[in-house]
């Protein structure tokens, strides 16, 4: 098996073989990230062929800094921005008054949630249940690791935009567990200890 320096050198020579083997390489793992962005399984692999077709397009731009998966990861999260913007008109609106975020117990709920165990499937079931503009947000912040300006820059929101659909999202994430943990509780009998 070719290892990730000929695997690069083929990719930026455009030779198909090197292409399958990075395709085959980060297929699963790329698809996961759509799927944070695109609940619609079969949009997400559609999202997913876009962005490997733009990564062998513009593979002259890996120049070797940072590692190759964050390059690709970078490449299909801007693929699934675009496919949003495009398909789905994401809109960011300022948060009414009603839904600005009163945290009083937030803390408390985050302590209680992170003793419990979510399976990843629940996770994601849980965040794709997030209005998309919060969503967005939060999968940018939490799990690709953007600040709040390149989030800004990169949707063309402000910083504070940014931080409040943050906040606001993760105060659902926090809603839904909870009622999740609730149903689980109705299901086997048993408290799960939360502290509200």
């Amino acid at each position: 098996m070719l290892d990730e320096k000929d695997i690069i050198k083929g990719c930026k020579k455009s030779e198909s073989s090197s292409q399958q083997v990075l395709y085959n390489l980060y297929k699963q793992k790329m698809y996961g990230v759509c799927l944070r962005y695109i609940s619609d399984k079969d949009e997400a692999k559609d999202v997913l062929q876009d962005g490997f077709v733009k990564v062998f397009q513009n593979f002259a731009q890996y120049k070797g800094d940072g590692s190759l998966e964050g390059w690709i990861r970078r490449v299909i999260v801007n693929t699934a921005l675009t496919y949003l913007r495009k398909k789905k008109k994401i809109v960011f609106e300022p948060l009414t008054t009603d839904e600005q975020l009163s945290d009083s117990n937030s803390q408390e709920q985050s302590t209680a949630l992170s003793e419990i165990d979510f399976t990843e499937e629940e996770l994601l079931a849980t965040i794709n249940l997030l209005p998309d503009d919060f969503k967005i947000v939060f999968n940018l912040f939490c799990l690709e690791n953007y600040s709040h300006k390149e989030i800004s820059e990169l949707i063309k929101i402000n910083e504070n935009t940014s931080r409040s659909r943050l906040n606001r999202a993760r105060h659902l994430l926090q809603n839904y567990l909870l009622k999740m943990i609730a149903v689980r509780e109705q299901q086997t009998g048993k408290s799960q200890n939360i502290l509200l």
